[in-house]
């Protein structure tokens, strides 16, 4: 999959993240795309639904990531 595929999805702006730009969750593949400020873009798979709607309480939007998705899931690069 190309970055320009994993736009077709609605994005969910991260506001305050010195790291993350935004994020796209899929319920249908349960598959999470995360933007990076610097121009990477992953997509992590197997990903529950509850996960996506938490991170989008958590106070802290990196720690959260960095707690519960990163490293837990399976990961792939999207190609640019």
């Amino acid at each position: 999959m190309s970055m320009s595929e994993s736009f077709e999805k609605p994005w969910v702006v991260v506001k305050g993240s010195s790291n993350i730009a935004a994020y796209a969750y899929d319920e249908k593949t349960e598959e999470l795309t995360v933007k990076f400020h610097n121009g990477g873009v992953y997509t992590y798979s197997e990903v529950p639904l509850e996960l996506p709607k938490e991170w989008e309480m958590a106070s802290s939007k990196g720690r959260y990531f960095h707690l519960v998705i990163k490293g837990k899931f399976p990961c792939r690069k999207l190609e640019e």
